[in-house]
């Protein structure tokens, strides 16, 4: 009989062995950094996806000592996991991979000022950590999806820029920390969800230049909870379809600094309690169907610098004028 060599390990090195073969298997490591396959997967999805004629995304390899914590470009991680994808300003064209869905711990998706096509990943509503999603200045199509109603965290959404079509989601108004929305520049139609002027936290909507139709929602400052929507600063509606009267809850907004409603299909008089909106800056009721007199309680309005109310059926607007521009 031959000889035969048998070599037996203690235990606990046996198990330490198994364990790096594991990590081997089911991880990428880089620098000392484990990075977790989910997310090493869902970044190659992205760059196969990806057009990169200016070889941006060339540092996106697994070969090296850098990786997608330490040296890919764009890509910023903690513990392992990818936390913010930032590449604005490539070049990029192509399409964002559904697989982004991935990055669990993804806070920020900055993409905006490439060329982009295709839809907004369904997938990103599978992110609960996301804060941040600014993709605007693309060539983006399809509706934007619902699912991003999911992301609870969420605090600024800018799509702006792109061709978008379908109506907004009410759902976009799921999260109490979304203080910045901007879907301008658009082909969004449909109505304005009541959701968004009941939003808790929305300092800045942004809808203008797009084909939205139906009436401005009349439930601006309405109480939800502990909440009201008076933190509104900025609204622009402006260049829609927008029809009906100007609704009388716009006085709510005490906060409010700028308010556009301009080429639109907006009938009626101004209403009188628009000049309780003292903190207004800017107003741009031009290019509608307004008919009667501006209120005289627009002499309130003493922050009021720009104002516009041309191509109207209104009257008696000269003493106004004068008001405004005295020093």
């Amino acid at each position: 009989m031959g000889n035969r060599i048998q070599l037996r390990l203690p235990f606990h090195l046996l198990l330490l062995f198994l364990f790096v073969d594991f990590c081997h298997v089911t991880a990428k490591q880089w620098d000392g950094i484990i990075v977790t396959e989910s997310d090493y997967q869902s970044l190659k999805a992205l760059k196969h996806e990806f057009i990169d004629p200016k070889g941006v995304l060339s540092s996106w390899n697994d070969t090296g000592p850098a990786g997608a914590c330490s040296g890919w470009a764009g890509i910023k991680c903690v513990n392992g996991q990818v936390i913010s994808v930032q590449l604005p300003w490539k070049g990029l064209g192509g399409r964002i991979s559904e697989k982004i869905g991935q990055l669990q711990s993804l806070r920020r998706l900055s993409l905006h000022d490439n060329a982009l096509v295709g839809p907004v990943p369904t997938s990103l509503g599978f992110l609960p950590n996301l804060r941040g999603v600014y993709l605007f200045n693309n060539r983006l199509s399809g509706s934007i999806p619902p699912s991003i109603g999911n992301c609870l965290l969420l605090q600024t959404l800018d799509l702006s820029n792109n061709q978008l079509v379908g109506i907004i989601p009410p759902s976009i108004a799921n999260s109490t920390r979304l203080y910045r929305l901007n879907l301008s520049f658009n082909g969004v139609s449909g109505s304005i969800p009541i959701s968004l002027s009941q939003s808790p936290s929305l300092t800045f909507l942004a809808l203008q230049h797009n084909n939205l139709s139906g009436s401005v929602p009349d439930d601006w400052g309405s109480v939800l909870g502990n909440y009201s929507s008076y933190n509104l600063q900025s609204l622009a509606l402006d260049h829609n379809l927008l029809s009906g009267n100007i609704p009388s809850s716009l006085s709510k907004l005490t906060m409010l600094e700028e308010l556009n409603l301009s080429r639109n299909q907006i009938v009626g008089s101004i209403p009188d309690n628009i000049g309780n909106i003292t903190s207004i800056v800017s107003l741009d009721l031009s290019g509608n169907n307004l008919t009667g007199e501006i209120p005289t309680s627009f002499t309130n309005l003493s922050n009021l610098t720009s104002f516009d109310v041309s191509y109207n059926n209104l009257s008696g607007a000269g003493w106004f004028s004068t008001v405004v521009n005295e020093d």
